[in-house]
């Protein structure tokens, strides 16, 4: 189970995501489309952590973490949720032969 909520994201003063909520049960495939620039591949980066949220909250499994503007979560919590995800970006990288 994966459930974000109100999550917020800037990019210097520009707000990429604004107050997200989505939960996704176990066991579902859930497709995110829109028009580029929409901040769907931030809405995946903040879910794995490699885009840091400014507010809101995510839960993985059981682990629940609420974001504010000046922290950061430790190094440990950051891997602790990495491994409960993946992520394959859209270049050719992730299917060499």
């Amino acid at each position: 189970m994966i459930r974000l909520e109100k999550i917020d994201k800037y990019f210097s003063e520009h707000r990429v995501l604004n107050a997200v909520d989505l939960h996704l049960a176990q066991g579902n495939v859930t497709a995110l489309i829109g028009p580029s620039g929409s901040g769907k591949s931030t809405l995946l980066r903040c879910v794995n952590l490699l885009e840091i949220p400014e507010a809101g909250s995510l839960e993985i499994c059981d682990q629940k973490l609420t974001f504010s503007p000046n922290e950061r979560p430790s190094r440990e919590t950051v891997l602790t949720i990495r491994r409960r995800t993946g992520m394959c970006f859209r270049t050719s990288s992730c299917f060499r032969t």
